[in-house]
């Protein structure tokens, strides 16, 4: 049923949730569950997950459900509850992995000994949730489609989330199939538009971003099975992963804030049902053949490394949560960038200069191509200040068997942080297309005699702490949470990790 009929039912299931809520409500305004109640719940119900404090479960209920931008309105319930358009053919490159559903374990992070995936990112306190997971999904899918894992575009959240009407951080974008049009018409690259965390305005977006945005072919949602809701058949989910990530939404209950392994098996308040939905990306399965945990989807978060396992977790398919609602599929055509570009150069990009010395060190980046002829135009960007950081050339031009050195300058004299701590940057190497490559650099300025690590954290701030997004503080403080990369390990052997300490309970 369509139109206003669809809006009359989804009211009347509505105003059904609503008397099924009456015990739950006033819930809303008692405290929250205890780690130590969670914990408790765990053992007494034999569930298969591990709890622990994460920066999700300090926030407030307030600030929790800001993360979630799934306060949806009946009108938008009924729109949710229609039936999507289907979805479109699924094209993977002939280099990419060949995947068989009959596998009890698959996850796109560990694939032929490669993770297939983007780093983890946070949205920071905005209900931008579906756009991460959207992007996450691009990314991934562009990765796939040219047979490289390390194409590793990175695109602009910010651009889809201020460029797609009816986005915003309040209302949230839990409809993935909004953002299609915006995708198919292309979206820039991060460094074009970066992160802020809030609505922003598409004019804000940099000169020239139509020239080097990424556009995706289409997408759908995946036959349900379910109307109500449209609940995507475990099956389906299944096929379409063969050929890349899936996003999807689901009910998050406010014990997922304690989440950090295992199966999570969750059961929302029917108030959860109405106001507590969250969009994530599906990038594997596993069955837990010999362990005796429930088969579960392996999901990429967006609440930063921190949370979770490597900002990953695992949740049974067919608990509560309404998982697999609205799970739509991208098609997405690499071949568009016809030149890719290649970063290599020294693996240490960090440098240790004395306090007070003034020191200059250097550094060399290669930057060739790895496809194509070329010449492919490409410049240098940063998110933020140089600063003690300088780089030549900013700007060039790259052909085949023309290799250009860029030389990263490495100031002591223009670093203003303390004695004995660090810093560190982010450099872009920006060609056509949304193609970007990333180089992480960090400067430590050590006292005489010192052994690097002055303030004996490893974390390489100026502050000796860390951000709620994972990443340290880069150059004039922190970051507010906004979504910005985290270099490491998203390995899904942490998931493991977790499953076999729960075993060993």
């Amino acid at each position: 049923m369509t139109g206003s009929g669809t809006i009359s039912t989804a009211r009347r299931l509505a105003a059904l949730l609503a008397l099924g809520s009456i015990a739950a409500i006033p819930g809303e305004a008692a405290a929250r569950e205890s780690l130590e109640q969670v914990r408790a719940r765990i053992e007494r119900d034999g569930l298969h997950w591990i709890a622990g404090e994460t920066p999700m479960s300090r926030l407030s209920r307030d600030e929790w459900r800001a993360r979630l931008g799934s306060v949806a309105g009946v009108e938008d319930m009924a729109r949710v509850w229609s039936p999507g358009p289907g979805r479109t053919p699924r094209d993977v490159h002939p280099d990419a992995p060949v995947v068989d559903t009959s596998w009890p374990r698959f996850a796109w992070t560990e694939v032929d000994g490669e993770d297939w995936t983007t780093d983890v990112k946070n949205q920071g306190a905005c209900g931008s949730c579906a756009v991460f997971a959207t992007v996450a999904g691009v990314e991934a899918r562009a990765n796939i489609s040219a047979g490289v894992p390390d194409l590793d575009l990175d695109l602009s959240e910010q651009y889809l989330l201020s460029c797609t009407s009816g986005s915003t951080c309040q209302s949230g974008t839990w409809d993935t199939q909004i953002l299609l049009p915006t995708l198919i018409e292309g979206i820039s690259d991060e460094t074009c538009y970066p992160y802020l965390a809030a609505n922003g305005s598409c004019a804000d977006a940099c000169a020239g971003a139509a020239d080097r945005s990424f556009a995706i072919v289409g997408g759908g949602w995946l036959p349900s099975v379910s109307g109500l809701l449209s609940i995507a058949d475990p099956g389906e989910i299944r096929e379409a992963l063969v050929a890349g990530p899936v996003m999807t939404s689901f009910v998050v209950p406010e014990d997922f804030s304690y989440y950090t392994g295992g199966v999570y098996d969750g059961n929302p308040t029917p108030a959860e049902l109405l106001s507590a939905w969250h969009t994530v990306l599906i990038v594997g399965w596993d069955d837990h053949p010999e362990d005796g945990f429930p088969p579960s989807w392996i999901v990429k978060n967006s609440w930063g490394t921190g949370w979770g396992v490597d900002g990953f977790f695992e949740i049974v398919r067919d608990g509560a949560t309404r998982f697999g609602t609205q799970a739509t599929e991208i098609e997405v055509d690499a071949s568009i960038i016809e030149d890719w570009i290649c970063v290599a150069g020294d693996d240490d990009l960090v440098v240790h200069l004395e306090t007070g010395s003034g020191a200059i060190a250097t550094r060399e980046v290669e930057i060739s191509l790895c496809k194509g002829e070329g010449p492919v135009p490409f410049k240098i960007e940063s998110r933020w200040p140089l600063g003690w950081l300088a780089v030549s050339p900013m700007d060039g031009m790259v052909a085949a068997q023309e290799p250009v050195t860029l030389t990263l300058s490495y100031d002591e004299g223009a670093y203003d942080g303390a004695p004995g701590t660090g810093e560190w940057n982010r450099i872009h190497v920006v060609a056509p297309r949304g193609h970007t490559r990333r180089v992480y650099t960090e400067l430590w300025s050590i006292p005489a005699a010192a052994d690097g690590d002055a303030d004996g954290d490893g974390d390489g701030d100026a502050d000796g702490d860390a951000d709620a997004d994972g990443e340290p503080d880069h150059a004039g403080g922190g970051d507010a949470g906004c979504g910005c990369r985290v270099a490491g390990a998203r390995a899904q052997t942490g998931l493991l990790g977790a499953l076999g300490g729960l075993l060993g309970r």
